[in-house]
């Protein structure tokens, strides 16, 4: 059986081992130790960077009149540059959903309008001196600025069909192997066409322009969540007439009743609505009443039995 060690030796063993201990081992511990995360820093160049960046520069200019000239212009140039750069980003996030949203339909009438615009060329190729070449080529050019128009309508407007009425009326007459394009030739353009058309013989740097073009004061139009709109219509509603009508809570108080009957009962003549224990209440009264008119009447049936 072996022998025990003495408390002290063990007590002293311990004692230096502590003091020959890392000092950084504890410094880790007292690290894990910490309640709470560390505060979370944007990256610079990200949208949520621009947007506290900004919004400080505007706090500290508002905040302190007396900063110097020099240091009052960097500021204003840095919150101008960083302006600058969320509304360039909610560019590009305005037209990747304008983007995503109509390309199905740019795409089928783009292959559409291709297609057209081949036929019509072999058409002209096979019978360059017939009658018909100058419908073919007012014909060529309906369809070649229809091919531009699905290529180079502007991302950031919603975008209008130029087919849309030709399918309805198909559908309408069970379905006719003509195609779409071909029927629409003679139909109504939307206004963005005439716009396509003249920007079609400046050159392809023009057509370009005209797809990436902002709308109105260069900034994207951004959707306003559904609660504050909401709350927009209620202010605007209400400033041109009389406020809207508040719900009017019925004041609760102890209900008068009768001295005869002890019933509770109301102002007008009306039946109160009764709780179960006034029920209850009303109902072992007239139980009684009965009993006691039973008894003086000399026992009921039984009696002469």
């Amino acid at each position: 059986m072996g022998i025990k060690r003495p408390f002290a030796e063990v007590g002293s063993r311990g004692a230096d081992d502590d003091n020959g201990a890392d000092p950084s081992s504890l410094d880790n511990t007292k690290r894990r130790k910490q309640l709470g995360k560390a505060k979370h820093k944007a990256r610079q160049g990200t949208s949520e960077f621009s947007k506290k960046r900004a919004r400080n520069i505007q706090r500290l200019l508002q905040r302190k009149q007396d900063l110097p000239a020099n240091v009052v212009n960097d500021l204003e140039r840095e919150l101008e540059a960083h302006k600058a750069d969320l509304d360039d980003k909610a560019f590009q996030r305005k037209r990747s959903a304008m983007i995503a949203k109509y390309h199905m339909v740019r795409f089928f009438e783009r292959r559409k309008a291709s297609r057209l615009v081949k036929q019509l060329k072999r058409q002209m190729e096979q019978t360059p001196e017939s009658d018909d070449t100058d419908r073919l080529k007012q014909d060529l050019h309906t369809a070649e600025v229809d091919e531009a128009y699905t290529l180079y309508f502007p991302h950031l407007e919603s975008y209008v069909s130029l087919y849309g009425s030709a399918l309805s009326a198909e559908a309408d007459e069970g379905g006719s192997k003509t195609p779409s394009a071909k029927v629409s030739l003679r139909a109504e353009r939307p206004p963005m066409w005439s716009v396509v058309e003249r920007t079609l013989a400046e050159g392809p740097e023009a057509l370009r322009r005209l797809r990436e073009a902002k709308p109105a004061g260069g900034k994207a139009v951004e959707k306003t969540p559904k609660r504050q709109q909401l709350k927009v219509s209620a202010t605007a509603s209400n400033a041109g007439g009389p406020p809207p009508p508040q719900k009017q809570h019925k004041e609760k108080g102890p209900s008068r009743k009768d001295g005869k009957t002890g019933v509770p009962s109301t102002k007008d003549g009306a039946a109160p609505q009764l709780n179960r224990r006034e029920r209850r209440r009303l109902m072992h009264q007239a139980k009684a009443a009965t009993e006691d008119e039973d008894g003086e009447d000399g026992g009921g049936f039984f009696e002469d039995m």
